[in-house]
């Protein structure tokens, strides 16, 4: 358990460098999308269009971090599985993953790279009963952030039933909520130096597998040659909605990380908040600002 000691700087506030973030943030981002960034080290939070980071959402695929982490504590890291595009046996027979052609044979750290639905709703029935819960309970995901006073409570379920755990292992189950600083956290976790979190043991790998993402996965629109970005997609269904909205959290760089972010966009997937961190990222990094 950790308690997350933040000095929270929003957009209104008066100082220069707090003004130079301003600026970048409008800057690098469409008017329509949102994001926060976490400078590690100094423990500070930038937002832009902080409103929509504060309500309740899906968390997409984001979420399969999650239920990779149960399944390196259980010890079904190594399992593989066939995705043709679509699940055809079991509690979610006619599923489909998102790439309809399939991603033919998969390990977990070429799924958690190309985002693969079919892999997790194969493998997550085999983990431990409340395996899903215990992890968001480790990582404090049932609990607020701290970082801004109007966010929303996550709203996380007690149990899972055999068929939800295969929808919440991809993120899409139906009592499976967070805003977007829940995944800004869950961003500054898999960094691996966010104090808070320090003694949380992450499955190294984890952070290996979200490099991938953006080097040769669904962020590759993240993808800047100067900078070493590990990220996570995701496209998540829209509440009361068929609609979807996207998501992206990254750190940076990859060794010895100095910022955490969530990029967000209401129209659009995964792959469009990834393009739109590119910008963002890269502004971050060259202009090197703190404070």
């Amino acid at each position: 358990m950790f308690l997350p000691l933040i000095t929270v700087i929003c957009l209104s506030a008066a100082l220069p460098a707090q003004n130079e973030w301003n600026e970048l943030l409008k800057n690098s981002l469409a008017p329509k999308d949102a994001a926060a960034v976490l400078e590690l080290k100094e423990n500070k939070v930038h937002f832009y269009n902080e409103a929509q980071l504060l309500n309740l959402h899906r968390a997409g695929s984001v979420f399969k971090l999650i239920t990779a982490a149960a399944l390196f504590e259980a010890g079904l890291q190594d399992m593989e599985a066939d995705c043709h595009g679509e699940q055809t046996a079991g509690l979610s027979a006619g599923q489909r993953c998102w790439l309809r052609a399939g991603h033919g044979h998969m390990d977990l750290r070429q799924a958690i790279t190309k985002s693969c639905n079919v892999y997790f709703y194969k493998v997550s029935p085999l983990l431990p009963p409340g395996a899903l819960q215990r992890q968001m309970a480790l990582w404090n995901l049932d609990k607020l952030t701290g970082w801004h006073g109007e966010e929303a409570r996550p709203l996380l379920p007690p149990a899972l039933t055999a068929r939800e755990v295969a929808d919440c292992a991809i993120g899409d189950c139906d009592n499976l909520f967070v805003s977007g600083l829940t995944l800004l956290k869950l961003a500054a976790i898999l960094s691996g130096n966010w104090a808070p979190a320090k003694d949380l043991n992450v499955p190294i790998e984890l952070r290996h597998a979200m490099y991938r993402v953006v080097e040769q996965g669904t962020a590759k629109a993240a993808k800047d040659s100067a900078y070493q970005i590990a990220g996570k997609t995701g496209t998540a269904r829209k509440m009361g909605s068929w609609r979807y909205e996207g998501w992206f959290i990254a750190f940076v760089p990859f060794e010895n990380p100095r910022y955490a972010l969530v990029v967000y966009t209401p129209d659009g997937q995964g792959k469009d908040a990834a393009a739109a961190a590119n910008k963002l990222i890269k502004a971050i990094m060259e202009r090197g600002i703190s404070g």
